[in-house]
């Protein structure tokens, strides 16, 4: 990038025949005097001595050792911190021009970038993204030719700065002062990374290099205490005001973007839930916009299972959206204490959602991240739909892309959301509630991994795996919704959430007595009813009906099953009518003897001729 270095007068000079690599040199030795001064180890002083014995060493690191006595404990540290700000910005140039040419989707890439940490960057993005066929050859060199020519424009800045020093001829003070702007501007090209983040990055390094296993997040209770700034104080007795026009009562739980508290209306005497960005989120853009779009998807929306909107607001340094109360717990919690849900429960709670996405979709809304966290299950076992935080309208064209969360939630996301797919429609939903139909009634996700890019792969690639063999007392009218509506293809899934709605209440009234569904019955049994003489009902009627149905079944077996016979499933055949098997004796025994006649003929034929 940079292609300069100092000559033995103090000045600016150019040199071609270096022994080291002249960009990556100079990019690191720029990024480890940045953070040399970020992390306080030196000052600008310091700086410039470093600076001034860099044409001698050829190195910032070791200038610094010589100049500012730094310790070798520190001068490590600068070294491993330099060389992998200087390869995490190369891969964020790399990973930013990949998603806005929509050559990859946001969750993906932040699957694999999250990969590459768990190694501890033994392997580039590039490398992973082409490892997992996300990319291809040309894609992944057009890419690279964009990001070098954005790297070069991104360096412009750092090489006028640079070509301005001139050590020799000004006062210390002046060269001070322009090594403060230079690498301010080299700081300002890191602010992707911030401290903490680096300082992860350097320690999945060093576990990978030394062999322990992948750092994990902690826990959200290990978190909580952190996450306690994230909202005022819920204080009933406090006489402050901290969100204007509500008196906060109790804290409901707490997340990455902010707290929910409950709190009560003063002018209405309503009991509510009150969300609230974290305030030092609040300074960030994209947080902001994608709060508000929660509230403003909500507010649009009024169906009895979908959370209700009340008041979007802000009070203060605090943005804020109020929204009714839901006397209950998400379906979440409900697996964690219980283990699973039970089967009617299950269909009755994604019964309701599939109404809640069927309002949405007539709205034109795509939820994007439907999952047991965010289906609310009353005590009366109403379900209610919330967290609309990734809810965009179909004519959105673009999406907000912020840094550390993670746009749909692997355990439960789409194929085609996974790989970034432009236009996504409520299918996508379904197949999301699928996932957490399988999850509710087993208590495990359908697929699991040791990283998010290894679950998002198995979504895309691997064959579902059939909910009878974590929990064998299943029905089959549920086995074959959840085999539809995680299809891998949208084609093969529900085309709508009616649809979708329509068919659990059918596996439902079967559970509690009533028909079996129109497509649980197959092509032979509605053969074996017409042979009996049993007259085909129409589609109102077919859904009244053990014996009718129509000839092709809506909703398939699992492809395993197909190929398997029926006494390799445990299932007995399934037994003929007598009347049916009367019929179908005396039409094989009419149908021989009309054969043997038909032989006798052409035999005497021949014998005559």
């Amino acid at each position: 990038m940079i292609s300069a270095r100092w000559s033995s007068s103090g000045r600016l000079g150019t040199r071609s025949d270096r022994t080291f690599s002249v960009r990556a040199a100079q990019d690191k030795d720029l990024v480890a005097g940045a953070l040399a001064l970020a992390y306080k180890y030196v000052g600008l002083k310091e700086l410039r001595a470093g600076v001034a014995d860099f044409e001698a060493s050829g190195d910032m690191v070791e200038s610094l050792v010589r100049k500012a006595e730094l310790s070798p404990r520190r001068a490590d540290k600068l070294r491993r911190a330099s060389r992998l700000a200087c390869l995490l910005k190369d891969d964020a140039v790399y990973g930013m021009i990949a998603l806005r040419n929509r050559l990859v989707g946001t969750t993906m890439l932040n699957a694999c970038m999250d990969e590459c940490r768990r190694g501890g960057f033994a392997k580039r993005l590039r490398e992973l993204l082409l490892e997992k066929g996300v990319v291809t050859p040309a894609i992944d060199a057009a890419i690279q030719e964009r990001a070098k020519s954005a790297l070069e424009k991104l360096s412009h800045t750092e090489s006028e700065l640079l070509a301005s020093l001139e050590p020799s001829r000004e006062e210390a003070q002046t060269v001070e002062k322009k090594l403060g702007v230079l690498f301010g501007e080299v700081a300002t090209k890191l602010m992707f990374l911030t401290r903490d983040e680096l300082e992860a990055c350097l320690r999945a390094e060093e576990r990978a290099r030394t062999g322990l296993p992948p750092e994990e997040p902690p826990a959200a209770a290990q978190a909580a205490p952190e996450e306690e700034a994230a909202a005022p104080a819920a204080d009933p007795s406090s006489e402050d005001e901290p969100i204007k026009g509500y008196q906060l009562l109790e804290r409901l739980g707490v997340g990455a973007m902010g707290a929910v508290l409950k709190a009560i209306k003063k002018d209405t005497n309503e009991t509510v839930a009150l969300k609230i960005l974290k305030p030092e989120l609040a300074k960030d853009v994209e947080f902001v916009q994608r709060f508000n779009r929660e509230a403003l998807a909500v507010q649009a929306l009024h169906h009895p299972n979908i959370i209700r909107a009340v008041q979007i607001g802000k009070s203060g340094d605090y943005h804020f959206f109020a929204m009714e109360f839901v006397d209950g717990e998400p379906a979440s919690k409900i697996i964690k204490s219980r283990g699973k849900m039970p089967e009617r429960l299950t269909l009755s709670v994604v019964r309701q959602i599939a109404g809640a996405l069927d309002h949405a979709w007539k709205n034109q809304i795509i939820h994007r991240d439907i999952k047991p966290d965010n289906i609310m299950v009353t005590r009366d076992g109403v379900a209610k739909l919330t967290d609309l935080g990734l809810a965009r309208t179909v004519k959105q064209q673009s999406t907000l892309t912020i840094t550390g969360v993670v746009m749909g939630s692997p355990a439960y996301i789409s194929p085609e959301q996974a790989t970034g797919e432009k236009n996504l429609d409520t299918r996508s939903d379904i197949y999301a509630l699928g996932a957490s139909l399988y999850h509710m009634l087993t208590g495990e996700v359908p697929y699991d991994g040791d990283s998010p890019l290894q679950v998002m792969l198995k979504h895309m690639n691997d064959p579902l795996p059939d909910v009878r063999k974590k929990e064998p007392s299943a029905s089959e009218g549920t086995r074959r919704l959840i085999f539809k509506m995680m299809a891998k293809r949208p084609e093969g899934r529900f085309q709508s959430p009616r649809e979708l709605h329509d068919a659990i209440a059918q596996v439902e009234r079967h559970l509690a007595g009533g028909p079996p569904p129109p497509f649980l019955q197959t092509p032979s049994q509605v053969a074996v009813a017409a042979a009996a003489g049993m007259p085909m009902a129409s589609p109102s009627v077919r859904a009244k009906s053990v014996a009718t149905t129509s000839s092709k079944a809506n909703i398939p077996a699992s492809t395993e099953d197909a190929r398997r016979p029926a006494a390799e499933k445990g299932e007995k055949p399934a037994e003929k009518p007598a009347k049916a098997a009367a019929a179908e004796k005396a039409s094989a025994t009419d149908k021989k003897k009309e054969l043997g006649e038909r032989l006798r003929k052409i035999v005497g034929k021949k014998r005559r001729g």
